[in-house]
């Protein structure tokens, strides 16, 4: 599936899209408890993501048919 982990501050673990997926999706490592995040605009796998002040930046991969060179910023 190729999707992305970031981890912010030591409290959550980011995993981001996948093959076709727009999904966010984080695990609170104090509540031990996964919760579903905003979505990405579009689709994205095998791209990188990092977690940087309280925002969530993920960037370039591939939407399955081509390279992407864009980059989302989302608040966590």
């Amino acid at each position: 599936m190729w999707p992305s982990l970031a981890s912010y501050h030591d409290k959550y673990l980011f995993v981001t899209g996948g093959m076709g997926l727009v999904s966010v999706e984080y695990y609170d490592i104090s509540m031990d408890k996964w919760e579903q995040g905003p979505d990405l605009n579009i689709p994205r796998q095998s791209h990188s993501s990092c977690a940087l002040g309280d925002k969530l930046y993920v960037c370039c991969g591939s939407d399955y048919a081509e390279p992407l060179r864009s980059i989302e910023r989302l608040d966590v």
